[in-house]
């Protein structure tokens, strides 16, 4: 009779690689990073270090650019296998000639546009703000005003209507777009070209006051003074009217319809 036994084949960590990553703002490395380097693992087999935080591997530095990474060769003899084939081995508990190896950290790249506004004619512009667009984010922390050398500008005009929203660049012959350096930009028109749109402005006429006449049989009324409020200052408007009195026989304190009202001036 024949009796099975599970062959256990010895296998050392020899080296870990750790893949490139985008800026995060984080010097901890995630596990999804690391290639394990083992010596004595065979071909298809699938195992890896189950508790690799065990050794607390960080980057000396979280800025974009090659960094050295560290780690607590103490807690190397407490690294256990893990995957489905680790039953077949046993880890080494010498590591000598152990090595880490990471790959540079890169830009992050992110997409920023500015959202269309709109004011009423006279008021103050809005702040003209970058949003980030695309799904993009920023690094735990940072704040886009900070990572941003960016700022905008509207074509000319005061006037109602609309005026398209441009990028303010840092260094327009090379279209510098962040200051922080651990960032690339892309600026994105949201939808096609972004505008600010400058909408009527709404005024109201209050404190009319009607000429007295003469009784002539007709119903015809003269606006003699009024008010226009909510103009702009130094506006040039003035107002129309087209006013009747409700019976054309002769009276006091008669009573005045207002038919038609219509703005005029330079402004109007």
């Amino acid at each position: 009779q024949t009796v099975k036994t599970n062959f256990v084949k010895d296998i050392s960590l020899s080296g870990i690689q750790i893949a490139s990553k985008q800026y995060d703002g984080k010097t901890a490395v995630d596990e999804d990073l690391i290639t394990y380097i083992f010596s004595g693992q065979e071909d298809g087999h699938e195992i890896y270090i189950d508790n690799i935080e065990e050794i607390s591997l960080t980057y000396s530095s979280s800025q974009v650019g090659t960094s050295a990474v560290t780690y607590q060769d103490e807690n190397l003899t407490s690294l256990v296998l893990g995957g489905k084939d680790a039953g077949i081995y046993k880890l080494s508990k010498t590591f000598s000639g152990f090595t880490v190896g990471a790959s540079p950290i890169v830009k992050r790249q992110i997409s920023v546009s500015v959202n269309s506004s709109e004011k009423v004619y006279g008021d103050q512009d809005p702040a003209y703000q970058g949003v980030l667009s695309d799904g993009t984010t920023l690094a735990e922390g940072d704040q886009l005003s900070e990572v941003l050398a960016l700022s905008f500008t509207r074509e000319e005009g005061e006037d109602v209507g609309k005026y398209a929203i441009n990028p303010v660049y840092q260094d327009e012959e090379e279209k510098i777009l962040v200051s922080d350096t651990n960032y690339e930009v892309l600026y994105k028109q949201s939808g096609t070209i972004s505008y600010l749109t400058i909408n009527e402005r709404e005024v109201s006429i209050s404190q009319i006051v009607v000429e007295s006449k003469t009784y002539d049989g007709k119903a015809d009324a003269t606006v003699s003074g009024y008010r226009i409020d909510n103009v702009v200052e130094g506006d040039d408007l003035t107002a129309v009217f087209e006013a009747s009195f409700t019976s054309v026989d002769a009276g006091t304190e008669k009573e005045v319809a207002i038919e038609d009202v219509t703005l005029q001036g330079e402004d109007a």
